[in-house]
């Protein structure tokens, strides 16, 4: 239809535009909150693995051995720390574009507001 839009479905439209960016930006909040969690772990996981480290300068014998396993399962799961926060920042940076776009987008409308 033609014609100026009226107040009540502009100001839903805000609303709803609104309401979406809300949503989007505390979807980005949790995708924060998630990549300081994986961060925490590899820090935690590394301290882990430098005491090993250090364990072992001064042992020899089976006591190495059980060491040295220990070791290279920490290294292992400080690997597997490192890709989950780069799939954490992946998502926070994709979430971050949504909020973007969807601020964009409805810019003009509101702009209004």
């Amino acid at each position: 239809p033609n014609g100026p839009v009226s107040d009540d479905v502009q100001r839903m439209a805000a609303m709803d535009a609104m309401e979406e960016i809300k949503r989007a930006k505390k979807f980005l909040e949790k995708k924060e909150d998630m990549v300081e969690d994986a961060k925490e772990e590899v820090v935690a996981l590394k301290a882990d693995a430098t005491f090993y480290e250090r364990q072992l300068d001064g042992v020899g014998g089976s006591a190495a051995r059980t060491l040295e396993k220990e070791l290279g399962l920490i290294l292992r799961d400080v690997e597997d720390s490192q890709r989950m926060l780069r799939m954490a920042r992946a998502e926070r940076d994709a979430a971050s574009r949504q909020v973007e776009n969807l601020e964009a987008r409805h810019w003009a409308l509101l702009s209004e507001y």
